[in-house]
């Protein structure tokens, strides 16, 4: 299964020419099968991760994720930007194995 997603090549095709080959790094191939359970084994660790952070909530559906929070009238800005982006920091760390909170 690994290598099925380290050897992937691409080129462009670009009015009658056509681009050298590049090495994808990142992403899954769209229309493979196997693609949609690997998004889905990753966005419902996501799901978890981020509804595990007080204040912060999310709404999943297919591949469309939404997050919000709700703070008192009190120190609005300062709060709701510092809560989301908790939310969208701890996730990388989750991601990038470093598992351990902050």
């Amino acid at each position: 299964m690994k290598s099925a997603y380290d050897t992937r090549l691409c080129r462009v095709r670009y009015g009658e020419g056509l681009s050298k080959f590049g090495l994808l790094q990142t992403g899954l191939p769209q229309a493979a099968v196997l693609s949609c359970i690997l998004f889905n084994a990753y966005i419902n660790d996501l799901v978890q991760k981020l509804k595990s952070i007080p204040g912060v909530e999310c709404l999943l559906y297919a591949d469309d994720l939404l997050i919000w929070t709700v703070t008192p009238k009190k120190n609005l800005i300062s709060l709701t930007e510092k809560t989301l982006n908790q939310a969208l920091i701890s996730p990388e760390r989750v991601v990038c194995g470093e598992q351990h909170e902050s």
